[in-house]
C-alpha cells in the first residue's frame, strides 16, 4: 500500500495539464431581390458557410464546409450556381519557434511581392458567370513548414495555390480551381538593432510549360534604433523581385520595360503623434495570381480624397506615396 500511494503522489505532482479548445463559427447570407434583363426575375440565394477547428496543446485540426442553394438552380441547362462542398481542411503543429501545415494554409514571403496567400474573413466574393458566391480566400493546399534558431528564420512550403477567382460551384463544372504545383521559401537573418535581411524564391509548374522562377532580396530596419536614437523611430524597408530562367540568375536591379520585375521600399518617420511616410512601388509584369504586391495608395473613407478603391495592376504599374498625419489639438 505505501508503493502504491508513493506512486500516485509521484503521479500527481509532475503531471501538467492539458489545455484544449473548440472554436465553431458560421456564416450565412442570403439575398432575395428582382434582376434586370434576367430570366427568372426573381431570385433567392442563400450561402453558408461553416467552420470548425479543435486544438490542444500544440495540435490543432479544423475543416470548412462551404454551401449555396438557389431558386434558379437549373442544372441541366449548365448554370447551376449550387455546391456543397468541404473548401478547407488542416492539421498543425506549433511549438515555439517552429510549425508544420498540412493541408490549406496562408503564408507571406518578404513584402509579398513574389508571393502572398491570404483570407479576408468575413467577405464573401461573388462569381459573375455562375452568380455563385464563395469565402474570398487565396490559399494553397499543400504543406508549409517554419522553423527558427538564433538569428536565422526559415520558412518554406509546396503545394496547388488557387488564385480566388474560381468558386467551388465552377470546380463541379469542370473548371481549374487549382492548377500546377507552386514552391517557395525564405530564409532570413534577424540581426541586433531591428536589423532583417532575407532571400526568397518561388517556382511554379504546370504541366509541360517552363517553370516559372521568381525570386527577390529584402531588407528592413528602424534607422533610429539602429543608430542609437530615442524618442523616434524611422522604420524602412526595400525589397526587389525578378522573374527569370532560373533562381542562379542573380540580382541586377534592372527595371526596364524588357524585364519583369518588383520593387518597393518605404520610408516613415514617427515622433509622439505625427508620422511622415513616404512609399516607392514600380511593377512590371508581376501579376502572377499568387502574389499580392503593396498597393501603395492611401485609401479613404472620405469621399472627397478619394471615392474609388484603387486596384493594383502589377502588370505595369508605378507610384509614390507621400503622407503627412498629426494631430489638431486637444479638439
Amino acid at each position: 500500500m505505501r508503493r502504491a500511494a508513493g506512486c500516485a503522489a509521484l503521479l500527481i505532482c509532475t503531471a501538467t495539464p492539458s489545455a484544449a479548445q473548440l472554436s465553431v463559427t458560421h456564416l450565412l447570407s442570403a439575398q432575395a431581390g428582382e434582376r434586370l434583363y434576367l430570366q427568372p426575375r426573381d431570385r433567392v440565394a442563400v450561402y453558408s458557410q461553416l467552420t470548425a477547428a479543435y486544438r490542444q496543446d500544440a495540435w490543432s485540426v479544423g475543416v470548412r464546409h462551404e454551401m449555396e442553394r438557389t431558386s434558379d438552380d437549373s442544372p441541366l441547362e449548365g448554370r447551376s450556381a449550387a455546391y456543397d462542398a468541404v473548401t478547407q481542411r488542416w492539421a498543425e503543429w506549433r511549438e515555439e519557434a517552429s510549425l508544420l501545415r498540412v493541408g490549406h494554409f496562408e503564408t507571406i514571403l518578404g513584402n509579398g511581392l513574389v508571393h502572398r496567400s491570404f483570407e479576408l474573413p468575413g467577405v464573401i466574393y461573388d462569381e459573375s458567370g455562375t452568380r455563385t458566391r464563395y469565402a474570398a480566400s487565396r490559399d494553397v493546399d499543400g504543406v508549409l513548414a517554419e522553423t527558427a534558431a538564433g538569428p536565422l528564420a526559415v520558412r518554406a512550403f509546396a503545394g496547388a495555390p488557387t488564385d480566388g477567382t474560381v468558386s467551388p460551384a465552377s470546380e463541379a463544372q469542370g473548371a481549374l480551381r487549382r492548377a500546377g504545383v507552386l514552391q517557395g521559401g525564405q530564409a532570413e537573418l534577424r540581426m541586433p538593432r531591428t536589423l532583417r535581411a532575407g532571400l526568397t524564391f518561388t517556382r511554379f509548374s504546370f504541366g509541360d510549360a517552363p517553370d516559372l522562377h521568381l525570386g527577390s532580396a529584402f531588407a528592413a530596419a528602424d534607422l533610429a534604433a539602429a543608430t542609437g536614437l530615442a524618442g523616434v523611430a524611422v522604420p524602412a524597408t526595400f525589397e526587389y523581385a525578378q522573374r527569370g530562367a532560373g533562381f542562379g540568375d542573380g540580382f541586377s536591379l534592372r527595371r526596364g520595360d524588357d524585364t519583369p520585375h518588383a520593387m518597393y521600399a518605404s520610408l516613415g518617420v514617427l515622433w509622439r503623434a505625427w508620422s511622415l511616410v513616404a512609399e516607392l512601388k514600380d511593377y512590371r509584369g508581376f501579376r502572377l495570381g499568387t502574389n499580392d504586391p503593396p498597393a501603395a495608395v492611401r485609401e479613404h473613407s472620405w469621399g472627397l480624397l478619394n471615392r474609388n478603391t484603387h486596384l493594383l495592376d502589377a502588370e505595369g504599374e508605378e507610384g509614390v506615396l507621400v503622407e503627412l498625419s498629426g494631430p489638431l489639438g486637444p479638439w
